[in-house]
Formats: C-alpha cells, structure tokens, sequence
C-alpha cells in the first residue's frame, strides 16, 4: 500500500472513525474484483473469437474419434460462452456493489475535496490492478495461441506424410472426378448425397481403416449374392418373422412376471415396441484379394435391439480375462516392442474366418454359463437371475434374421455378427491353445500373433473345430504346406 493510500486512510479513520473506513475498503475490494473480472472476461472473449479453449474447461472422453472430438468442441465452446455471460453477469453485479459502497462514502463524508481524493485512489487502484492483469492475461492468451499453431503445424506434418490416396478405394468403373475424390475423403454428406444418386456405384466404408471405398453397384450385388447363396450359413424365409418373434419374446417376458419376475425398469427396456426388420449390408475387405465382403446387420430399431444392449452391459465386465487377450493396438504394440524371434523360429499371424459364423450358437450360450456362474460380482451390476440372462441371450442368438432387397433370411446354427461381440470374445476365452513348448501368443478378437517351431495343437474345448475357422496357419515351407495369412 503506497503512502498515500495510507494518509487517506488515515484521514477517513481520524475524521469519520472505523464504520466510514470499512466502507471505503470494502469499495477498494469491490474495484479490484472489477478489474480482475473485466480482463477475465476480455481474455475469454478472445479465445472465443480465435477458436481457443481455455485449459480450465478443456473436456476429456474415454470416447475417441472424428465424431467425438466434434461433440466434445462444440461443448467446449458452450462451456466458454456460458463463462462469458457469468463473466458479465459477475461484473454488473459488482459494479452495484461499488456503487452503492460510493454513495455511502459520499454520504459520510461531506468534505467535497476528500471525496475527489476518495474518487481519484479508487480509480487509480482499478487502473494499476486491469494493467497487471492484463500482462498475466496476455501472456496466457499468447501461451495458448502458441499451443494451438504447434498443433496445426504436427498436425500438418503428419497429414503431408499420410497417403490420402488410400482414402479413397475406387474399385468401380467410374472415373472420380478431384472434386468427387476430395468429396469422399472429407465425408461431406450433401455432396456425398449427390453423389450416391449414381445408381451404378455403391459407396461404402472400408472394412477397417479409415477408407471409402467405391464399388460398381452390380459387382457388390453379385457379392452379396453370393454371400446369401452359403446356404450353410443362411436360409431363406418365405416371409417377414418379426411379428413371431414379437410374440416370442412377449411371451418370455409375461412368463417372468407370473412365475420368476424382474424389476420393471429392466421389463420395460427390454419389452419389444418397434419392429424394424433388422437389415444386412456388407463393408469391403480391401486388405485381401478381390476386396471379399465381411457382413454386417444393422438391427437398430429392432425388436431385439434393446435386450441385446441389456445383455452386453452384463457380459461386458467378463471379456479380456484371458491371459492372452489383447485389447487394443496400443497394448500389443508394447507387448511385441521388445520381442525377439529365436533363429530357426518365425512369427506367425492367425486370422479367424468368418468368426461370427463360425461360433455355434449352444457353445456360445454354454461357454457364457460358465462365465456367469463363476463371477462373484453379477449380483451387483444386475438383479437378474442366471435364468433369465441365458434365456435372454438365447432368444437374441436364435433371432438373426435379417432383409436384403425384399427377401427374409435366417442365420442358420451360428452366433450372428449383429448382436454384441461380448459371446464371440467369452467363446475364443475358452479355446486354449497347446504346444509342446513355451511360445508366445497373444489374441485380439480374430487375429493372433504367435512364435513357433511346430504346428501348433488346437484343442477343442469350446466343442468345435477351431482350425476349421482359422485360414491358411501354415508357412510356405513348412513341410505339410499352407500358408500364413497376414505374412511371416
């Protein structure tokens, strides 16, 4: 406090006594507040303006990707405008605080040129603190901007070594304009509207990565076809079987509330309201020969939909308990990163074919049993009975039908791709893999990585053939032939 500052108050103390000066400090408190608000708000509105957000509202998800980032931005810029208006809400409601703690001051002290010397210090504190500020205020903004340009410059950097080309998969006989490949690589959907009106090609997503791919509309029908024609895997249906299973699950659902009921909430969410038929479409595996189909139903909206949400939230906590489960990249990149190949051994990878068609459905029902009655915690994420989940699932397993132009189909005997990939993961759980010395082995859903000398054993505890599903295991050279999918 400067020595002036404590002649006025000094003055005010011996001329007006103790209550005068409390108001007087309270006006000082009061400036100071509207100094420091003032600038926090013109910081963030600078940030607004400059599309910057401020680390104290920076939001994190578990959930990644494209669509995730978009949602979490466009919250964060909510967030920063709902900062703004508190910012001015605050400073109004201080600039009424001031006032009034003046007009007291003013009242109290009838002096007119010790009013101008009260008038004049608090004006000069709120100057003196907004420029203090201001240079902390700065300073971050500049930090900020500073961040977000070595961002923009990685970012840059890393798309100028991405090949974009590879975005873009045109397997059709249409020749893609610039502008119709820049189009499909950015997924702007008016123009990607316009563009599905040629009925000659069919746009698709990439089985995996991040591609679109382009195919002649004949050439993924006779795909399709020929996918629908196994007619070990599916059968046609003479008509539309929602409404028989409507009353099939109806029928299970009144069956529980007369003999074993279950909580009303769970009843109601499982209770079939919609009939959309569930329907089949499939995404090229442009990562093999001939870029085959892999099968997709979409079966939102459907009668089944719901009950299966149920049963994936339950059987979730049970996947990846395996010694060998991998769940993601980022962990097999740090399993394999010091990994060494022995001489005279090769690394090999698996990829399961076909894995959803492949699974019975009474070994992936067994295979849950066992997982279920062995966990402790089942009681505590759900209040439904062992009973009523196996029936449940069983129901959701046995109803994979689906439509593809007009005509019904039926899954035959194995788990469908459509419902949750819980079963499917718990089943391969079971499937242990014997050899006849250590090695290393690590899954993730279809695809395993191994290190071996022999040709390994596969047991079948799951109660099916598991080589069967799995393609090509052996190398070139090995002396019973083969070869192995995904290279050596």
């Amino acid at each position: 406090m400067t020595e002036s500052n404590i002649s006025l108050h000094a003055a005010i103390l011996r001329q007006h006594g103790r209550d005068v000066l409390k108001i007087l400090r309270k006006a000082e408190n009061t400036t100071l507040k509207i100094a420091r608000w003032t600038n926090h708000r013109i910081f963030n509105i600078r940030c607004a303006k400059a599309d910057i957000t401020p680390r104290s509202i920076k939001l994190k998800s578990a959930v990644t990707g494209i669509k995730a980032n978009k949602v979490i931005h466009k919250a964060e810029k909510q967030l920063l405008d709902i900062r703004i208006r508190n910012c001015s809400f605050t400073i109004s409601k201080l600039q009424d605080e001031l006032q009034n703690s003046e007009t007291e001051l003013v009242s109290a002290i009838d002096d007119h040129q010790q009013q101008q010397q009260v008038e004049t210090h608090l004006s000069r504190m709120r100057s003196t603190e907004f420029e203090n500020v201001k240079g902390k205020q700065r300073d971050k903004f500049a930090k900020l901007v500073s961040s977000k340009q070595e961002l923009l410059l990685k970012k840059r950097a890393q798309d100028s070594e991405i090949d974009k080309n590879r975005w873009v998969i045109n397997k059709s006989d249409r020749i893609l304009s610039d502008n119709e490949r820049s189009v499909l690589e950015k997924g702007e959907q008016k123009a990607l509207f316009d563009l599905k009106k040629d009925a000659d090609i069919t746009i698709l997503p990439a089985d995996k990565g991040r591609a679109t791919v382009v195919l002649n509309t004949n050439d993924y029908e006779k795909k399709m076809e020929a996918l629908l024609n196994d007619t070990n895997t599916y059968q046609k249906l003479d008509k539309d079987p929602t409404a028989t299973y409507k009353r099939e699950l109806v029928g299970i659902i009144r069956k529980w509330q007369n003999k074993d009921p279950i909580p009303l909430d769970i009843k109601h969410k499982i209770y079939p309201t919609t009939e959309e038929v569930p329907k089949i479409y499939g995404t090229p595996k442009i990562h093999k020969p001939d870029a085959p189909l892999r099968s997709i139903v979409s079966s939102m909206g459907s009668l089944t939909y719901n009950a299966a949400k149920v049963i994936a939230d339950i059987l979730s906590p049970l996947v990846g308990k395996a010694e060998h489960h991998i769940h993601n990249s980022g962990e097999f990149v740090d399993k394999i990163k010091n990994l060494e190949v022995p001489p005279g051994q090769k690394l090999i990878s698996y990829d399961v074919s076909a894995l959803f068609t492949s699974i019975p459905v009474p070994d992936a029902i067994e295979a849950v049993k066992e997982k279920l009655e062995s966990d402790t915690t089942l009681k505590d994420r759900t209040p439904l009975k062992i009973n009523h989940i196996l029936e449940l699932l069983t129901f959701c397993l046995n109803t994979t039908y689906f439509v593809y132009q007009g005509q019904f189909y039926k899954q035959t005997h194995a788990v469908g791709e459509h419902k949750s990939n819980h079963q499917h993961d718990i089943s391969l759980d079971n499937v242990e893999v014997i050899g006849r010395e250590d090695h290393f082995w690590n899954r993730k859903i279809r695809e395993a990585l191994e290190i071996k000398t022999l040709r390994p054993t596969l047991n079948r505890d799951a109660g099916y053939d598991l080589p069967a599903i799995y393609d090509d295991l052996l190398p070139l050279d090995h002396p019973e032939g083969g070869q192995v999918t995904g290279g050596v």
